[in-house]
């Protein structure tokens, strides 16, 4: 499994969830919306708002995603499940 984390350098939020999932002790790859590889993620996963968060399997498929701030006991339940 892998966490994708879709966010904005400009986002304030996106910032926070950042630090979370650090606390947390999640590995994962940031994609910024602004760069061209994070154009081509954010279209091929639909992403209409960020963050995002995206729980892919090994196969690239999505197993879950969520949009929004979580706390850290959030995040390792989103991951986990």
């Amino acid at each position: 499994m892998k966490v994708l984390k879709i966010y904005s350098r400009t986002c304030g939020p996106c910032k926070v969830l950042e630090s979370n999932l650090q606390l947390a002790g999640i590995p994962h790859e940031s994609i910024d919306v602004q760069s061209i590889q994070g154009e081509d993620i954010a279209s091929k996963y639909e992403i209409r708002t960020v963050p995002t968060l995206i729980l892919v399997d090994d196969e690239g498929n999505v197993v879950k995603r969520h949009s929004g701030l979580l706390g850290v006991q959030e995040l390792k339940e989103f991951c986990n499940e």
